[in-house]
């Protein structure tokens, strides 16, 4: 078992990686367009 040892800085935690994670926005962005696709059928029907 070893040890990250960081030679140079002071820092001694690892780099953040700021990178968004794209999977919960498609996720979200699919499901409002299917409740779009849904509803929005209905309002017309009901006019």
């Amino acid at each position: 078992m070893g040890m990250n040892i960081s030679s140079g800085g002071s820092s001694a935690e690892p780099d953040v990686m700021i990178e968004m994670n794209m999977t919960p926005l498609i996720d979200v962005m699919l499901v409002l367009i299917i409740m779009l696709i849904i509803t929005i059928p209905i309002q017309n029907h009901a006019v």
